[in-house]
Parts: structure tokens; C-alpha cells; sequence
């Protein structure tokens, strides 16, 4: 096939994928697969290999990697290739072998696609800021990790300032390391995350409430952390949620459920008592998802059971700003109920789920896990 009827192929697979024809555009680019590059074609088959890889994407990392690779050595072999397109072609291969747990080989194309982005002329941020995150991603808690990351913040700023996307690509790629086994790098972007929104954004904008938020259930994870700052950062995010939303919101009840998940965590299940039946009290009214819902029972059967072990009067008043019919409910379920209460809120939780799929396992590992701790302890009290 000569250059010019491979650009009629590539053409017409353009047009086709701009008339919303994918199908059609899959086999118009189909005819390029097995094409040699010349220098002159080569641009045009490693974008078009490319697309073909994307268009594929429903058969998986499997089916996207040799077209990825052969775009991405194309890239490699071709000096007529513009670098901005190696390397975005670079960016999209790495994802593709890291699903597939191929980690060295994701970190060294990640590598190339950084060099490839400094050698655009300006470099082409948007892909070394990706780059440079998900090999921090892959360096774990490690010094190089954390100097990947500063550079990703110099990066982002220009002589108009910080781009106000930042935070939020910060806090995606935190979530993104943290899943790859590393709490305390992730726990450094998401630190970042919230200092650059501090510096740029308005102060009550709701954003930094979910970012606050975030860094405080991640720091809970990680024993070195200081309670009283996370209690303080979740303050901070629980008043710019209630201004931003009103104090009914399923944003406010989720920061009153993760500052209860503090209060028990550090010895004061009474206090979070009245939280989580507000928190339950907002779910309920706004009909929010099975798992937030399941979620805040699961937390009152915890803090029940606690109060209960523990001897406290959970019929007592709490100091709290939230609406007190809603604050005392879980306390005077507690008195009038006792035990019955604690399995009610484990059982309902579990209730929830039944039809939630697999996705939500690991809670309901954790909800049953904490009942039969429950059980235990009551029988072990009894003898």
C-alpha cells in the first residue's frame, strides 16, 4: 500500500469517527495494521494504530498493547514524528501495561513519555504532569517519589498562576497511588492537593470541603497521623459544606460520618453517636446510595456497641450544633434498646447490600467482621 492510499484510509477513518461511525472508522483503520512506516507515513500510522487501540478498548488491556506498542515504537524509530504525539501515544501505552502488572516496563515508558513531552517546544505540560504523577504512583514512599511530585506542582504554574484544575488531578492520582499500595506518597499528593486549593481557591468552595475530607480519611489510615489536626481539618470541611449546601446535604452527612469514624477510632464513641444518626437522618431524606447509607449503620453499630461495652450513658446530651431531635435519636435508641439496637444497625447495613454486587464486598467483610467482634466481647462479658 503506497502513502497515498494509506492517507485516503486515515482520512476516511477521520471523517467516519467525526460522523460518530466507529464501526465503519474500525475497518477503514483496520487496512493500516500490517502497513511498513516510512518516514513520510509514519506520523499518520502511529496516530491511526492508536485510535485503533482506543476504539478497541472493550477487549481490554489485551487487546490494546501490541497496537499501543507498535504506535509507541514507530514513535521511537521515526525522527518525522512530532514529540507531542510520541508523547501522548507514550501516556496511553503506560496505563495499559500497568493493568496488566507489567510495573517496570509502565515505569520505563513513562519515562520516555516525560522526555518526549520536555522536548515540545514549550514542553507539553499537561502529559509530563501525568507522566511525572504515575511514576511517583509506582516509586511508593520513596525520596524520588516525592520529588516527582514537586515537580508536578512547579509544573503547573505559569506566569498567570497555578492552573485551577490542579487540586483535583492531585487528588485523582492520590487515590490512584494509594490503591497501589502506598498510603504515605498518596498521602502527600492529596497534602498538596489541598495547600494548592488553599492558595488559589475561594475558601468556601465546596471542592476544598471533599479534598479536606479526603486527606482526613486517608490520614486515618496511617497511624503517625496527628488527630487533632485531621478532627480540625474535618471541622473545617464540615462548616464549607453546610454554608455551601445547607446543613441537609449528602456531602455534610458524609463528613459527619467521617468525623464520627474519628471520634470512635479514638475512644469517644459517645460523641459520635449523635453525628451518625444526623448523617443517617440526611441519607434517609435524600434517598442517597445502598452503600452511604449502609455505611452510617454500620458506624452506629460500632459506636453503639462501644458506648454500650465501654458503660456509657448514650441516653446523655451531646455539646453539638446539629438539629437535636436528629442528634439524640441514635442516643435514645441506644437507652431504650440496647444490645437489640447494635445487631438492628449491623443487620440493616448488611441488608442494604444484598444486591450491590461484588464491588462492595470488603464492606461487608468489615460490617461482618465488626458484629462477630461484638458478639464476641458480649459473650466473653456474660462468663
Amino acid at each position: 500500500m503506497d502513502t497515498v492510499t494509506e492517507r485516503m484510509h486515515f482520512d476516511k477513518a477521520m471523517s467516519l469517527l467525526e460522523s460518530g461511525d466507529v464501526e465503519a472508522a474500525e475497518r477503514a483503520l483496520l487496512s493500516l495494521e500490517q502497513v511498513e512506516p516510512t518516514q513520510e507515513s509514519a506520523p499518520m500510522l502511529a496516530v491511526g494504530l492508536s485510535l485503533l487501540a482506543n476504539l478497541r478498548s472493550e477487549g481490554g488491556a489485551g487487546v490494546m498493547k501490541p497496537l499501543l506498542q507498535r504506535a509507541h515504537q514507530i514513535c521511537e524509530n521515526f525522527t518525522s514524528i512530532d514529540p507531542h504525539v510520541g508523547a501522548e501515544i507514550a501516556l496511553l501505552l503506560a496505563p495499559v501495561l500497568l493493568e496488566l502488572g507489567e510495573e517496570e516496563t509502565a515505569a520505563t515508558i513513562l519515562a520516555t513519555a516525560a522526555a518526549r513531552a520536555r522536548q515540545c517546544s514549550p514542553p507539553h505540560a499537561q502529559v509530563l504532569t501525568r507522566a511525572l504523577l504515575m511514576l511517583a504512583g509506582l516509586r511508593g514512599d520513596s525520596d524520588e517519589a516525592q520529588a516527582l511530585l514537586a515537580e508536578c506542582v512547579d509544573l503547573a504554574q505559569d506566569a498567570e498562576g497555578v492552573d485551577p484544575a490542579l487540586p483535583l488531578v492531585l487528588s485523582q492520582q492520590a487515590q490512584r497511588v494509594f490503591s497501589a499500595g502506598a498510603p504515605k506518597a498518596s498521602q502527600r499528593l492529596l497534602e498538596r492537593a489541598v495547600t494548592v486549593a488553599e492558595e488559589n481557591w475561594d475558601p468556601g468552595d465546596p471542592s476544598l470541603a471533599t479534598l479536606l475530607t479526603n486527606l482526613a480519611i486517608l490520614q486515618m489510615e496511617i497511624s503517625s497521623s496527628d488527630q487533632h489536626t485531621i478532627e480540625e481539618n474535618l471541622n473545617r470541611a464540615l462548616g464549607i459544606a453546610q454554608l455551601a449546601f445547607g446543613g441537609e446535604d449528602p456531602e455534610v452527612a458524609r463528613v459527619l460520618s467521617v468525623l464520627a469514624r474519628l471520634f470512635i477510632k479514638t475512644g469517644r464513641a459517645r460523641e459520635a453517636l449523635p453525628l451518625l444518626g444526623k448523617a443517617l437522618w440526611i441519607h434517609q431524606e435524600n434517598a442517597s446510595e445502598l452503600v452511604a447509607l449502609a455505611d452510617v449503620h454500620c458506624s452506629l453499630g460500632i459506636a453503639l456497641a462501644l458506648a454500650l461495652a465501654q458503660g456509657q450513658d448514650t441516653g446523655a446530651d451531646a455539646d453539638t450544633d446539629t438539629d437535636a431531635d436528629a442528634d439524640t435519636e441514635a442516643e435514645a435508641e441506644a437507652e431504650a434498646n440496647g444490645l437489640e439496637a447494635v445487631e438492628e444497625h449491623f443487620a440493616a447495613a448488611l441488608e442494604l447490600l444484598v444486591d450491590e454486587g461484588d464491588g462492595v464486598e470488603p464492606l461487608r467483610r468489615f460490617i461482618r467482621e465488626n458484629r462477630e467482634r461484638f458478639y464476641q466481647q458480649l459473650s466473653s462479658s456474660s462468663d
